[in-house]
Order: structure tokens, then sequence, then C-alpha cells
């Protein structure tokens, strides 16, 4: 089991094949979870970035259920936006 400076390059490591170029003096580790190792990153572009390393492969299943409440709040978000910018418009033109 990796800790600390250990976990931090695999971490680096696996972002890397991925293509996500990480700056390596600016990822802090959150090892608090239970199910997940966290790491909050900035990459070479400046972009923020929270990446989340499983820590029992049993976590995926319920980390595909959170992605698709996540995407659609998103969705449900966007749409609601839309409707009160409309609804903003509507206003000012009345």
């Amino acid at each position: 089991m990796t800790h600390g400076p250990d976990r931090i390059t695999e971490m680096l490591t696996i972002a890397g094949r991925e293509g996500l170029r990480l700056n390596p003096s600016n990822i802090e580790l959150n090892e608090s979870g239970m199910d997940f190792i966290v790491a909050f990153a900035t990459d070479t572009d400046g972009t923020d970035w929270v990446l989340r390393k499983p820590r029992r492969s049993d976590v995926w299943e319920r980390a595909e259920n959170e992605r698709n409440v996540l995407n659609l709040v998103r969705e449900l978000t966007i749409e609601t936006l839309m409707r009160s910018s409309a609804t903003v418009l509507l206003r000012k033109v009345i």
C-alpha cells in the first residue's frame, strides 16, 4: 500500500496516462474517505481538477450511479437557468 509522496506519484502517473498533465507541486491528497482517495490538483494550463481513485473495485457501481445523478442535476440546472433567463428577458420586454 502506498502512502504520501508515493501516492501522489501514483496519481500523477495515472492522470498522465489519460493525457492529463498535472502540476506536481500543486497536488493535495485527502485520504479520509472510505471509498476513494481524492487528489485536488491543477493542470499545466491552470485548470483545477478533483481526482478520485477507488480504494476497492466494488465502489465503481456506486460511482456510476453518482455520475448519473450528477448528470441529471446538471441537465435540470441548465434547463432551469434557461427558463429563468427566458422569464427575465420576457419581463424586461413587457
